[in-house]
């Protein structure tokens, strides 16, 4: 898949072509705890991976552990594109902690 990649200080928008895989894993029961103690439900991890990244950049590599139900390739796909987001949830939340975003009172 691809993602676009927002610009930041010394770095232009770029497109990432992403190489995704996913699996099911169980995570084992600790063992101190007693036998009737219930296992934990299994976890889908989707790994997404840069392919071929620019040389003057850090590729792009994610480990999610996503709490829905992942099955096809569309649903990790779906997963990566929320992740990606985060650069513009960040960038929101650091301009509403600055003031950035003020809203004007018509008097």
């Amino acid at each position: 898949m691809t993602i676009t990649v927002p610009r930041k200080p010394g770095q232009r928008e770029r497109e990432a072509t992403l190489e995704l895989r996913t699996t099911v894993i169980q995570m084992a029961r600790p063992a101190h705890r007693a036998a009737t103690t219930p296992s934990a439900a299994p976890l889908t991890v989707v790994l997404a991976r840069e392919i071929a990244p620019p040389d003057e950049v850090k590729p792009i590599e994610w480990l999610l552990l996503p709490t829905m139900v992942v099955t096809t390739t569309a649903d990790a796909e779906r997963m990566v594109t929320w992740y990606s987001y985060r650069w513009r949830i960040e960038r929101l939340h650091f301009m509403l902690k600055s003031g950035g975003v003020r809203s004007k009172t018509s008097n």
